[in-house]
């Protein structure tokens, strides 16, 4: 899922609510430590479908530095820290890949201006899964975001693998990205997972 694809996705979700480092990894967790500083900007044109992407590395709201998946019997938890969180009042959110032995997602927690936030679970062909126990959490003294999913809603896997970007814009004329498995973001269609984690 692009990148773009994520914002529109995010923005219509919204309004019908409002209607490389070593990695650490054992049974049940799995922690990544991430590069500061590999911020990029994006500049989307929306009619032409084109991006130009350059990297911003002054820009420390929204980038990543450590990510933790817990993988427990009845939830998988999902937090990403930065050196500091995107404003409140600017569009921004998590959105992240889920890969699990059966079949990958996406959980999207985003926040948009008059809206409020939202996470929202979906299939990899962008069909919403409904899931009471998805929740969320931000919280900006220990500059993380964060959700939890029970397993139900992802088929009960043997294993998962997580990677997620985090996205803000700025007055509408650019968007920050950094990836929590790579420097930056090098594809916008592709996020990078981190190894599998089982119960």
């Amino acid at each position: 899922m692009s990148v773009s694809s994520v914002l529109r996705g995010a923005a219509v979700s919204l309004a019908l609510v409002a209607l490389l480092a070593p990695t650490a990894a054992h049974a049940g967790k799995s922690v990544h430590r991430d590069a500061v500083g590999d911020v990029v900007a994006m500049t989307f044109d929306f009619e032409s479908g084109s991006e130009e992407v350059t990297p911003a590395p002054q820009q420390t709201r929204g980038d990543i530095t450590r990510s933790v998946v817990q993988h427990r019997a009845k939830r998988v938890t999902f937090k990403v820290s930065m050196r500091a969180l995107p404003r409140k009042f600017a569009m921004s959110g998590l959105f992240t890949r889920v890969k699990t032995d059966k079949r990958s997602y996406s959980v999207d927690v985003v926040r948009m201006p008059g809206f409020g936030k939202d996470a929202i679970l979906s299939t990899r062909r962008g069909k919403v899964v409904e899931c009471d126990g998805l929740t969320h959490e931000r919280n900006d003294k220990k500059r993380f975001i964060a959700f939890s999913v029970p397993r139900e809603c992802l088929g009960n896997p043997r294993w998962v693998r997580l990677g997620a970007g985090v996205f803000h814009m700025s007055n509408g004329e650019k968007t920050f990205l950094d990836e929590s498995h790579r420097d930056g973001m090098k594809n916008s269609n592709s996020i990078a997972v981190g190894p599998k984690v089982r119960r």
